[in-house]
């Protein structure tokens, strides 16, 4: 098991998935999910995607998983983990997030994760536990907002942080264009 917290650049958060590639490079997807069983229909492809405040699962045929906390810009929290039985049986009955009413999609195993960079100046909230406050993070630095899991049958799947009006979520999507 890998855990990091408060990966803050995109040299970390390329460090933890080179990590993470390692160790599961030859592993089938075999299902996305988040906690709440949110789901993305192929159908409505043009401009949908999956708006989540929750952790993502990536989860492979062996019963590992990689679970990204990606809900602000240039913050994330990454943990990959063999799945208990409980969590195996609970996982099993949530719903996968890309729902397909044609089959010419399926998972892979990974190639490659990309990850954006920007150098622009953001907005982040900060919370001492009791107030929180919105601060201007100045541009200059070595930040990400998104990182691409491209799988190796050229299948791309996104997950961006949102700007922090949005106040902590990320959006997830697939490109299926061979």
């Amino acid at each position: 098991m890998f855990e990091w917290e408060d990966v803050e650049t995109k040299t970390e958060i390329e460090f933890v998935l080179k990590c993470i590639y390692e160790k599961i490079w030859n592993k089938k997807i075999v299902k996305i999910f988040d906690l709440y069983g949110n789901t993305f229909n192929w159908k409505q492809k043009e401009n949908s995607h999956v708006c989540t405040d929750d952790d993502v699962y990536i989860m492979f045929e062996d019963n590992t998983c990689i679970i990204i906390n990606l809900v602000n810009r240039s913050a994330a929290w990454i943990k990959y983990k063999k799945l208990s039985k409980n969590e195996k049986e609970e996982f099993s009955t949530i719903n996968d997030m890309f729902t397909f009413e044609n089959n010419n999609f399926n998972y892979d195993s990974i190639h490659e994760f990309k990850v954006n960079s920007f150098s622009h100046e953001y907005e982040k909230w900060i919370s001492n536990g009791n107030t929180s406050s919105m601060i201007t993070i100045p541009a200059g630095g070595d930040y990400f907002d998104k990182i691409t899991i491209v799988l190796k049958n050229n299948i791309k799947i996104f997950i961006q942080a949102e700007d922090a009006m949005s106040d902590g979520y990320c959006d997830i999507w697939v490109d299926n264009d061979k």
